[in-house]
């Protein structure tokens, strides 16, 4: 739902300018195809995801494309497809401290548009809406004194079920009543599919007012059925109580985080 509003409508120009810088860096002399793509990519992905521009097609040795490379190549590297060499300590360093140099780039160019969005300038970008939805959910979030009620409760049911043996049985894991809880609301708000997988007609359908004609694609939109105010009560809001009662898909199906059956 943050995403969408960056992509729906392509930036078509930007698009365009940047495969001309591409055109251009192909004219002066031999490219290796899969590293200008990957540049054109990054280019493309830091002005519309960020509004930044890498220009990694004009500078292919800019400290963008060389951090993004050596980090690429740190955890993609073909004895890691074999080995599992991340678990050598002087290794896992090595790797952690370019990954820590991405991310402080990463980190300034939030900070720059941090200081943009401060100043009135609105380019809506992802990153953009990403950090103005932050903000819009501060209020809706739990406070830390819930979060920590939460933890508490759940830890203490937790230790009082299950004791030192920390996997628990079929009986006991139907006991674990409040974690189920949680568990329960967690899928409800953030469900592990948002969406079913669509189906075609194969015949006229008729729903309540409303005739579907043979061959439409339905789709059952799991995220908004979670979030209807028409079957749950301030549905925006982390309420584990809610499941106080045995609860399966609920009424009329109002929640289907594994589809209708049980898992």
């Amino acid at each position: 739902r943050v995403c969408n509003p960056a992509f729906k409508t392509l930036p078509l120009h930007l698009f365009a300018e940047i495969a001309s810088k591409m055109i251009e860096t192909i004219d002066k002399k031999p490219v290796e195809i899969k590293n200008l793509m990957q540049r054109f990519t990054l280019d493309v992905l830091g002005k519309v995801a960020f509004g930044f521009d890498f220009n990694s097609l004009g500078n292919p040795n800019s400290v963008y494309v060389t951090t993004y490379n050596e980090v690429q190549k740190a955890i993609l590297g073909p004895l890691s497809l074999f080995f599992p060499i991340d678990r050598i300590p002087i290794i896992k360093q090595k790797r952690l401290k370019k990954v820590n140099k991405l991310n402080n780039i990463f980190n300034e160019i939030i900070k720059e548009k941090h200081k943009a969005l401060a100043a009135g300038k609105f380019q809506g970008d992802l990153l953009e809406l990403m950090l103005n939805a932050n903000e819009n959910l501060d209020n809706q979030m739990l406070s830390d004194a819930d979060l920590r009620n939460i933890k508490e409760k759940a830890r203490e049911e937790v230790l009082r079920i299950l004791g030192d043996n920390l996997i628990p049985s079929a009986e006991q894991h139907k006991s674990l009543k409040y974690l189920n809880m949680i568990i329960h609301e967690n899928l409800r708000m953030y469900p592990l599919a948002p969406s079913l997988q669509y189906r075609k007609l194969t015949e006229d359908l008729r729903f309540k007012n409303f005739t579907i004609p043979a061959g439409t694609l339905i789709e059952l939109f799991i995220y908004g059925i979670h979030h209807s105010p028409k079957l749950w009560d301030n549905p925006e809001e982390f309420l584990s109580e809610r499941f106080e009662n045995e609860f399966t898909t609920g009424e009329n199906y109002s929640w289907l985080a594994f589809g209708g059956g049980t898992r």
